[in-house]
């Protein structure tokens, strides 16, 4: 046996023990990389990976080109047909060392994870809620009234026993019969309403909220619920001073 045999089937044992060493190291620290948390720790890591990563390419080499130079020599060829398997032999053999040993550092990787210990973690108490400020209830919900202001004038809203809050309206013809001036409406996609019925708004009974505006009986998404009634306040304008006419 000639010294270039020896020295493939050298190449191709030392190939298989560097890309087997580097495998595992490679898969220990991509487990060990995505397990802690520390940026210095986490550098140190990458940097394992980095030599783990060379250590397993410098195999893969050694096994193409001690699996190329022993094809060389044993393979039954003569003149370039022998470069050529060789060269062949190599690339399939580099080939399927990177996938064998990646899959090898994958079980690697999973091994480490299961034997690394398990994040701690620091139980949080939530903060107790404050204690709600105790009021009187409200039997309906709607806008909020405007506040009373001193001087002004106040229309005082109709009876509430007139028409109970819950009461459902089904249509414009029921809104007609039963709307009362001062009672506050909701629809059923949420918008308010104030009725203003008399001789001059005819066939728009409502007031659209916040905005004021009259509306048809067509306009609301029935039903209409009575929420309650509303509250209005006139407050007097500041008066604006005119210049005297005898003035200089």
């Amino acid at each position: 046996m000639n010294r270039t045999i020896l020295l493939a089937i050298g190449a191709l044992a030392l190939g298989l023990a560097l890309g087997t060493v580097g495998t595992l190291l490679l898969g220990a620290a991509r487990a060990v990389a995505k397990h802690i948390s520390s940026t210095h720790r986490r550098t140190v890591a990458d940097l394992k990976q980095y030599a783990a990563a060379l250590c397993a390419l410098v195999g893969f080499l050694l096994i193409a080109g001690g699996g190329g130079l022993l094809t060389r020599e044993l393979a039954p060829l003569e003149g370039p047909a022998r470069t050529l398997a060789a060269a062949g032999v190599g690339v399939l053999l580099f080939a399927a060392a990177g996938v064998i040993f990646s899959r090898v550092a994958d079980l690697a990787e999973e091994a480490k994870v299961r034997r690394l210990p398990g994040p701690s973690y620091q139980q949080v108490l939530a903060p107790e809620p404050p204690t709600p400020i105790s009021s009187p209830p409200s039997p309906t919900s709607g806008p909020p009234a405007p506040e009373p202001r001193t001087g002004g004038r106040h229309a005082s809203p109709p009876p509430a026993e007139d028409s109970p809050a819950g009461t459902s309206i089904e249509d414009g013809d029921a809104l007609l019969r039963a709307v009362r001036p001062g009672w506050i409406y909701r629809d059923r996609s949420d918008r308010w309403y104030l009725g203003v019925v008399d001789e001059h708004t005819g066939g728009l009974p409502l007031l659209r909220l916040p905005d004021f505006a009259l509306v048809a009986v067509t306009e609301p998404a029935y039903p209409l619920t009575v929420a309650g009634a509303g509250e209005i306040a006139v407050v007097p304008l500041p008066t604006v001073p005119t210049a005297s006419g005898d003035d200089a």
